[in-house]
């Protein structure tokens, strides 16, 4: 028998009481109890957003936030720029696909953050470009793109830029209002604590003037149905009132940790299994690495897809694989939402034991004094 622990990076582990307060007794969406409640939930979002602006609930997982942007950012007579650094930077070219969009990318290498550079190059190739797309953290890869700069680029070109922050808000550094950032996306699944089933969208001016102007057909995913029914403090479909009882609760729990702690305690976890992972004679797959989610290149010889088998039926852990052209290359250890310090002990010793039964030549223990190290060194996290 094995306690299992869920270390991947989405969907994370609920806490219980966040899971209990998703069993209460159902209550109608059109009443004032639930009125109450969302109002408290609307309130709550943008402390963990950073943001004074209205934070929307999309009824969708992460990928339907994401087309929600695209439907009402853009329009067939402008060409968006997709950053396309891993499997889900291509989603955004998928989804700007099905909309008929001609896109321009710039091509990141998995593993690689995108380069300020090339994007200021790209924009003035492409003076009709209207929106850039690309995430806060590639989830896919654990690498975190340089956000603040894109939008500083963006900013002074008059380009929207659209933030994937689904893997990110929570656990990375995102300034939504002082970076002046036109869009950013969330999802309940990730530092939100929450099953999935819910999306968050935030909107600067600029964007709701996109907003207002696009010419593509909408209904469920028009976001001024959702920003009215913002200003009402209520929902303009019937919502997962199960969800947003859970999602309160959680969010809650979010604002009493406070959102700058949060990110630190997220840094903190980051660096320990970094530096575990290494301790171990393993490399990491990111360049620059989120706070979200570690990457990890497996052992010259050995499928990562075995060894994650393995792990969860010996050890009850589960972590994540790699996605698309990497499958089986590295194994991804997430570190986001409901965790603390020793998950990440018990995730890096359950690691040694099967590396070890797997025939890797590696010291026991060592991945778990490095980590503890950093955790002594830098300090408990508030």
């Amino acid at each position: 028998m094995h306690k299992h622990r869920m270390m991947t990076p989405g969907p994370t582990d609920v806490p219980s009481e966040v899971l209990l307060e998703g069993a209460k007794k159902q209550i109608h969406h059109r009443s004032v109890e639930f009125q109450r409640i969302y109002s408290e939930i609307l309130d709550l979002l943008k402390i963990v957003f950073k943001t004074s602006r209205p934070v929307l609930p999309i009824l969708s997982s992460g990928t339907g936030a994401m087309e929600c942007c695209v439907a009402n950012l853009t329009s067939l007579d402008t060409k968006p720029i997709v950053i396309e650094g891993g499997w889900f930077g291509k989603r955004w070219n998928d989804i700007c696909c099905g909309y008929g969009l001609e896109t321009e990318t710039i091509q990141v290498d998995w593993g690689k953050s995108a380069e300020p550079e090339l994007l200021e190059e790209k924009l003035i190739e492409n003076p009709n470009c209207s929106a850039v797309f690309v995430q806060l953290c590639e989830t896919s890869t654990g690498a975190v793109h340089p956000i603040q700069e894109l939008q500083e680029i963006c900013f002074k070109k008059g380009v929207l830029l659209v933030v994937d922050g689904i893997s990110g808000v929570g656990a990375e550094k995102c300034e939504t209002d002082e970076w002046n950032l036109d869009a950013v996306i969330a999802g309940s699944q990730k530092a939100f604590m929450n099953p999935p089933g819910l999306s968050y969208i935030t909107l600067s001016n600029r964007a709701w003037n996109a907003v207002r102007n696009s010419k593509h057909t909408r209904f469920y995913f028009d976001l001024r149905k959702y920003l009215d029914g913002y200003e009402k403090k209520n929902h303009p479909f019937t919502p997962p009132t199960s969800l947003l009882h859970s999602q309160l609760a959680a969010l809650k729990m979010i604002s009493d940790e406070g959102i700058d702690n949060s990110v630190r305690r997220h840094s903190l976890l980051a660096s320990a299994t970094r530096a575990g992972v290494k301790a171990l004679g393993l490399k990491l797959f990111a360049e620059h690495p989120a706070n979200s989610v570690t990457s990890v290149w497996m052992p010259e010889g050995l499928d990562s897809s075995l060894f994650i088998k393995k792990l969860m039926a010996e050890e009850g852990v589960t972590i994540a694989g790699a996605q698309g052209p990497w499958k089986g290359k590295f194994f991804r250890i997430g570190h986001l939402g409901f965790v603390d310090s020793n998950d990440i002990i018990l995730t890096l010793s359950a690691i040694e034991r099967v590396l070890k039964k797997m025939g890797v030549v590696i010291e026991l223990g060592a991945g778990i004094t490095a980590a503890q190290n950093i955790l002594v060194k830098k300090g408990e996290y508030k």
